[in-house]
């Protein structure tokens, strides 16, 4: 997917409810808004401004194409007359499907069949998706990278899912951070769904042209599940961090891509352990949407904590079993955090609470596809 949209495309694609339009420099926005927040902390006396340390986005592909999980609302039978200036009408008919966001309680149309703040994963799904529930084929801001294929793939479908398309009222999209594996699609209605196998039969069919995991049918008391990944519908993700010793300092790198690491992302030299992270996240449940934001904070979480750990070994001689150092670990999720804090081995325990039963359950999952199920241990919560 390409991250360096031309003029024409910026222009004519609209971001309902982000303060920064694509035509706008991501990149000072993004310091902007962390040097505002930070200001607001120390304004609030909650901390000093020594103890912040900032990390903003540093160049223009890290504000594009990073987002996990969207949803947009629907609209279909579209009267061209009904003052939606803000889309592009050139090919509209009433059979059309757009993607929307709110705004101001308002439906504002994206311009577009995909959202380039969401992940290539999801760039992609949501083309297809649109080109196969639209008769009238082409999209303007089609990726001409991918052009062809897509077209091959769609061909075939342009003229059906009338029974998908009845009644949609919204779609999620949800995505691996590591952008060629899982794509989970909900779609969600506003009234009770009829012709069940017609609908069950259309889902598989998109599932096949369009690249979906699982594709989820909601509406009242009622819920259909279809694709390759129907029984499981998990978001599976891998995480590498590499532990680079170097003149004696140590260097802690996080990355999705073992062989090429993210761009700009590379050790200073060989690293001397590789760590892998495995994980699997219920599709429904919240899960870090912004890969970039997760591995920086991961990589300043374990470069502190080991040297916690570093100087409590030096202060009490060694850690060991007369002088373990535990963790207890706050509102864990489906231990996004947790797995790559104990697989580094830098406390005897872990002990996590997280109140959403279905991230406890993620949680130690995931503590067992790594290995981690030692002296870790995950406790549900009350709300109280």
């Amino acid at each position: 997917m390409n991250n360096n949209l031309d003029i024409t495309q910026r222009s004519s694609i609209t971001l309902p409810g982000y303060e920064a339009q694509l035509n706008d420099d991501g990149v000072a926005h993004s310091k902007q808004k962390v040097e505002n927040s930070a200001n607001e902390l120390v304004t609030n006396n909650l901390v000093g401004r020594n103890a912040i340390t900032m990390i903003p986005c540093s160049k223009q592909s890290e504000t594009l194409s990073y987002r996990s999980t969207v949803a947009f609302q629907v609209i279909t039978n579209i009267d061209d007359n009904n003052n939606n200036s803000n889309i592009n009408n050139t090919n509209t008919n009433t059979n059309t499907v757009h993607y929307a966001m709110r705004q101001n309680r308002k439906a504002v149309f994206l311009c577009a069949d995909y959202f380039p703040i969401a992940t290539p994963r999801i760039q992609n799904v949501m083309k297809l998706v649109m080109k196969a529930f639209n008769t009238n084929g082409r999209t303007e801001n089609f990726d001409q990278e991918n052009e062809d294929e897509d077209e091959e793939a769609v061909a075939s479908i342009s003229s059906k899912f009338e029974y998908l398309k009845t009644n949609l009222s919204s779609v999620s999209f949800v995505s691996s951070w590591n952008c060629d594996m899982d794509c989970i699609v909900t779609f969600n209605y506003d009234k009770p769904m009829e012709n069940e196998r017609e609908r069950e039969l259309e889902a598989e069919a998109l599932c096949s042209k369009c690249g979906i995991s699982t594709l989820i049918l909601r509406s009242k008391k009622k819920k259909i599940v279809a694709g390759s990944r129907k029984d499981h519908p998990y978001i599976r993700d891998k995480v590498y961090i590499s532990i680079t010793n170097k003149d004696n300092l140590e260097q802690i790198t996080t990355y999705l891509d073992k062989e090429v690491g993210m761009e700009g992302r590379h050790c200073s030299s060989a690293p001397s352990k590789v760590i892998t992270v495995q994980y699997e996240k219920p599709q429904d449940a919240f899960q870090h949407p912004n890969h970039n934001a997760m591995l920086h904070a991961l990589e300043w979480m374990l470069t502190r904590l080991r040297k916690i750990r570093s100087d409590y070994g030096r202060d009490n001689n060694k850690v060991d079993q007369q002088h373990p150092l535990n963790l207890l670990e706050m509102y864990c999720g489906c231990g996004a955090h947790t797995m790559a804090i104990a697989k580094a081995e830098i406390f005897h325990s872990i002990t996590t609470v997280e109140l959403d039963n279905r991230l406890v359950e993620a949680c130690r999952k995931n503590a067992k596809i790594n290995g981690c199920t030692g002296e870790q241990s995950s406790k549900q919560g009350r709300n109280t």
